[in-house]
């Protein structure tokens, strides 16, 4: 039942034209030479998941007023102080406003003068960047004075003459209160990209427009991308708002507090304002049996308004970051936590710092955990539970490692039919048939060989060393060179899984891993979604100016990508939410180097690889798992294009052209990226990358590249394809370029003429079928290919028998 102790609020009103509230952002030939260590690569690795603001920063006005000097003792309020400090609250500690960036005006605080003042600091292009947000937030009286055109609303200061029981009296109005139409005035000098309002007030209905909800825009990284000027009111036009006794607060902040703080627990979430607004517009309804309707207007504008929760901690950036957020009135007690550990010289940390003693500031219980090791000894980890003040003394006593069994001889020897055959091993040549293969091993181990011999084909063997065994014998017969021609069309299953009329220009295509849509990214990377079966448009994605849109390899998500900058470095954002429209979504950050640009973005084996641009020749790529949030950044000279990640933490391969004419291409490939294990390899007959691939495991990668011509046509240079790990080039051919992987071992690669299809090896090159096919683009994550004909895309399964 509704509360009966109710009272009613605030007078205010007479909002005459759109409020300026904008949505808040969420956001050639052979290889010359060894590969090297690029000796200009820098690594950046993200310290945690999701480590960078979404904003530069973020800025608020709270008023709340409960006392006016000039008032009677029946027209003070009792909860618009409660409300004003609650949505301060929930703004810093939630949603990632920084202290320092809030300004709260209180009672007698909140006088004319200081509202004013408060609002130009609010446009102040100092203190003020391009990309900040503002917030702006009123409890108090308020009132409409004169009718129909002459109908002008007032915010009431606590220092205001007027009589709020006569609005027929304007003179107080005029002279001692704030017309609205100076509030926009005023807040529309602000360089802040997005301005929000929120008024709990009487008749706040007058800022908005009688009209339907809005909800027609389908993707949240348009909400954040598109600027809107937004209003909601706790009340429609010609009604009062009401304070509940039980709550402590005026009925409508308490449920726009309350769904606030509901969903902050809700880790990573980001949701709309129209969303948060329908979610307390009916309870705000019953609670106050219908007195009170609360408003939402978007007026001209097609954004919204998004939340980001929990806020994501950043160093550095201007005004504290929109994602640092600092304690308002801090009770932390300090907590000390000591270790004695047996034996007194093992390594401990608690909770990842390391050392034997660490305070914490704490407000509630916590958990931590305390590890040690010790040379000879078995790891211990255990877990403490922290009480604010109160100090917590650990013993850990480790138990001696039993010895590691000794590593053992294992031999094996490599023979060839006929012997005198070169064996390499990852790319290096390593000696001839027969050849003995040698290792200390505690467990098997498969070594795979690289048998070469003039007038006979290259053959892939693999051999297993067992510890203990050094009599292994492997004996392989090398095939003629030519003695036997390649597999034909009818070793090659071709099964059609359905086709899309298509009228746009083709650049790209993607199907999703269970064949049942595909997308298709024209030359101006617009995407458009389709069911496969019915060919039915599901979705059109436009690519908009200053972000780059992209979709997951799986089709379900849509990636809208962001570079963000200060004085200090770059970042990326990239808002990850749902194609089927904007429900929920997160967010995600890396760094980014010093980049002023974004230049190219790819998403691969679930992870978004984004390249850059820097100020002296500089350029910056960044290697983003969608999964865990973790990030690697890498800068260097030249431009980064058309980078690959096999996913997981594995291999990295991106190209690195030359920003100046007569220089060659490089590939950079770094195969273990914990230990920054890269290799840089100049490709000499090429200047540019073409396209890129990597096997999922990470152990190849096939190259595309090419070189200008003086008329800025491009001489295709054919496909490459290196070893995943030390980038050693195992093939070429230079007739063919590569669409993608059918498997870790497959790579289907077609005609430069774009009339024939092969299937490779892909470690040896060795040609396993060749086949017709049209120009088509390969799908990894649905394992088929797509083929064009007049107006159509033809979905094939391509199997080698």
């Amino acid at each position: 039942m509704p509360p009966d102790n109710r009272s009613f609020k605030r007078s205010f009103g007479g909002w005459d034209s759109a409020m300026p509230a904008l949505a808040f952002l969420a956001l050639g030939l052979l290889t010359q030479g060894n590969p090297q260590q690029s000796k200009d690569l820098v690594l950046t690795r993200s310290k945690e998941p999701a480590g960078l603001p979404v904003y530069t920063a973020s800025h608020a006005l709270i008023v709340g007023i409960d006392k006016y000097a000039n008032l009677p003792a029946d027209s003070q309020l009792r909860f618009a102080k409660a409300d004003a400090e609650a949505v301060r609250d929930v703004l810093v500690k939630s949603y990632g406003f920084p202290n320092a960036n809030v300004k709260l005006l209180i009672d007698g605080e909140a006088t004319k003068s200081n509202i004013l003042s408060s609002l130009d600091e609010l446009t102040n292009k100092r203190s003020i960047g391009s990309d900040d947000r503002v917030f702006v937030y009123f409890s108090g009286h308020g009132q409409t004075v004169g009718k129909d055109r002459d109908e002008r609303g007032y915010l009431i200061p606590t220092d205001a003459k007027v009589n709020l029981t006569d609005a027929k009296e304007s003179s107080g109005y005029k002279q001692t209160c704030i017309p609205m139409q100076e509030i926009w005035n005023r807040l529309d000098k602000s360089p802040a990209k997005h301005i929000a309002v929120v008024a709990d007030a009487c008749f706040s209905g007058l800022l908005t427009k009688s009209r339907s909800l809005d909800d027609s825009m389908e993707s949240m990284g348009a909400y954040l991308t598109m600027p809107a000027r937004q209003t909601v009111t706790a009340g429609s036009r010609g009604q009062r708002t009401w304070e509940a006794e039980e709550y402590g607060h005026g009925v409508f902040t308490y449920n726009l507090i309350n769904e606030l703080k509901k969903r902050a627990d809700e880790p990573g979430r980001v949701f709309s304002l129209i969303d948060l607004f329908t979610a307390i517009q009916d309870p705000t309804v019953k609670q106050s049996s219908g007195r009170q309707v609360p408003q939402y207007n978007p007026f001209f504008t097609e954004g919204q308004m998004l939340f980001f929760s929990p806020p994501v901690v950043s160093e550095g950036t201007r005004g504290g970051g929109d994602n640092t957020p600092l304690p308002i009135e801090s009770s932390a007690k300090d907590t000390v936590v000591n270790v004695q550990v047996v034996p007194a010289n093992a390594a401990v940390t608690i909770d990842g710092e390391r050392g034997t003693r660490r305070t914490f500031s704490l407000e509630s219980p916590q958990k931590v955990r305390v590890a040690a090791s010790a040379s000879g000894y078995v790891t211990k980890e255990t877990t403490v539970d922290l009480q604010p003040g109160r100090p917590v003394n650990v013993q850990i006593t480790l138990n001696k490692a039993k010895p590691l069994p000794k590593a053992k001889a294992a031999k094996m020897t490599i023979a060839s039919n006929p012997a005198g055959a070169s064996v390499e091993i990852d790319g290096k040549t390593v000696g001839k048939t027969p050849y003995v293969l040698s290792q200390n091993l505690l467990s098997p181990k498969l070594v795979s060989l690289l048998l070469k011999l003039d007038g006979y084909e290259s053959t892939r063997v693999d051999a297993t060393l067992t510890p203990g065994n050094t009599s292994g014998r492997v004996v392989t017969t090398l095939p003629k060179a030519g003695g036997t021609p390649p597999p034909s069309s009818d070793s090659v299953k071709l099964r059609s899984l359905g086709s899309v009329d298509v009228s746009e220009t083709v650049r790209e295509v993607f199907v999703s891993p269970d064949r049942k849509r595909i997308a298709v990214a024209d030359a101006g990377y617009n995407i458009t979604l389709r069911e496969v079966s019915s060919g039915k448009v599901l979705r059109k994605i436009d690519q908009p100016k200053d972000v780059i849109v992209r979709l997951t390899d799986d089709l379900k998500s849509l990636l809208t990508i962001k570079l963000l900058r200060d004085e200090n470095h770059s970042w990326i954002s990239v808002l990850m939410e749902s194609v089927e429209g904007p429900k929920t979504a997160k967010v995600l950050s890396a760094t980014m180097g010093d980049a002023a640009q974004m230049g190219y973005a790819s998403v691969t084996n679930g992870t978004l690889v984004v390249s850059g641009r820097a100020p002296e020749g500089k350029t910056a790529v960044t290697v983003l798992d969608l999964n865990t949030g973790k990030s690697n950044s890498y800068t260097g000279t030249g431009s980064f294009m058309s980078g690959v990640a096999s996913g997981r933490g594995g291999p990295f391969a991106t190209f690195k052209n030359p920003t100046k004419s007569g220089f060659s291409t490089q590939l950079v490939v770094i195969g273990d990226p914990e230990k920054f294990d890269h290799h840089t390899v100049s490709i000499d007959d090429s200047d540019m990358g073409s396209s890129l691939f990597i096997a999922s495991n990470g152990s190849t990668v096939a190259a595309n590249t090419g070189r200008r011509s003086g008329d800025s046509q491009i001489q295709l240079k054919g496909l490459k394809v290196y070893d995943g790990s030390s980038a050693a080039l195992l093939f070429q051919n230079a007739e063919w370029q590569a669409l993608g992987y059918l498997s870790n071992s497959q790579i289907l690669a077609q005609s430069l003429d774009e009339k024939d299809g092969m299937i490779l090896d892909a470690r040896t090159g060795k040609i396993l079928a060749t086949f017709p096919l049209a120009k088509s683009w390969m799908s990894g994550s649905a394992n088929c290919v797509v083929t064009q004909g007049a107006g159509k895309l033809e979905l094939l399964e391509i199997k080698a028998l």
